[in-house]
């Protein structure tokens, strides 16, 4: 830095204070330091601060104050059942909007030809509903299965199946919320 030219910047500043310049970019600021009054009062400034943050006292915490913050810290992490398989979902979907912004984009700039696509839409739809049809087929089999234990759920019709299913999703809910505040406060 020539004398003059241009003004120590304040994270100059802080580095000429913290002595983490170069010897040769040190003897630059200081230079220039002597020479500049507005960049002087910066540094007087800063070095005053610097001094008086190194005077005040330090906090003393209780010996298991460390412990205890990264135990609630770690509790925190354990989010409910529900919330873990939407946030599972919700990064299917930004990979489903990614690749089709990609696949658009391609398309547009003529990376890609538009009959490619269509082959590809069509083996990914053919896998697509085989694996629909074995889902659908799974899902009749739990149902038949649930029914041959479950027979007054599903003798009045679909509406009390959905009641049904409603009903196990809740208690499932309700019992993972119960074992995570019985964990939570365990831990504490």
């Amino acid at each position: 830095m020539k004398q003059g030219s241009t003004h120590v910047s304040s994270a100059r500043i802080h580095e000429y204070i913290d002595n983490t310049l170069s010897s040769e970019e040190k003897a630059n600021a200081g230079d220039h330091l002597r020479d500049c009054g507005e960049c002087k009062r910066a540094f007087e400034a800063f070095t005053g601060i610097d001094s008086s943050l190194k005077d005040l006292p330090l906090e003393r915490t209780s010996p298991g104050f460390t412990r205890t913050v990264m135990e609630r810290v770690n509790v925190a992490r354990h989010s409910p059942f529900a919330f873990r398989v939407l946030e599972n979902v919700a990064y299917l979907f930004g990979f489903f909007i990614v690749a089709t912004i990609t696949v658009t984009a391609f398309i547009v700039t003529g990376v890609l030809d538009a009959g490619q696509v269509s082959e590809t839409q069509s083996a990914v739809g053919e896998v697509f509903s085989k694996a629909g049809s074995g889902m659908a087929s799974s899902v009749e089999g739990l149902s038949k299965w649930l029914a041959s234990f479950l027979p007054f759920a599903f003798a009045k019709g679909s509406l009390s199946v959905s009641l049904v299913a409603l009903s196990v999703v809740i208690i499932l809910a309700i019992t993972d919320r119960l074992f995570l505040r019985r964990f939570m406060h365990k831990v504490h």
